[in-house]
């Protein structure tokens, strides 16, 4: 499916508060080329994942600003992607993915980041 905009919009009103286009995410100085999937997740009320389309058959994930959409970071799992991996969970910065090999992953947000976001991370 290509997904041309992503937006946030106001339950009530249906106005939209956030928006892009697909393939401008500000602040992502990733690589030309690439396009948002229809897989994302809102982690909470400050953060969201979406899909990008990756190298084959498989998808990158970038974690946006849900306020204003831009990037804040790139997902690297270790382990690729299939399409649609990837899955909300409780809103309190946790998302599910399956991987290649089929396992059901659980992840959370640490408390704090900078531009990079390590390996699978302790829940407890």
């Amino acid at each position: 499916m290509d997904v041309t905009e992503i937006a946030i919009r106001d339950v009530s009103t249906g106005a939209v508060v956030a928006a892009c286009a697909s393939t401008d995410i500000a602040g992502y100085h990733g690589r030309s080329g690439y396009g948002l999937m229809e897989a994302a997740a809102l982690l909470n009320d400050d953060h969201l994942l979406v899909a990008v389309n990756a190298d084959g058959d498989g998808e990158d994930h970038l974690l946006l600003s849900a306020r204003r959409l831009h990037w804040q970071a790139d997902v690297d799992y270790g382990i690729d992607m299939t399409q649609n991996a990837v899955a909300a969970t409780d809103g309190q910065g946790r998302w599910l993915t399956n991987g290649p090999d089929a396992m059901l992953r659980l992840w959370k947000l640490p408390d704090r980041f900078t531009n990079e976001i390590p390996g699978q991370l302790d829940l407890w």
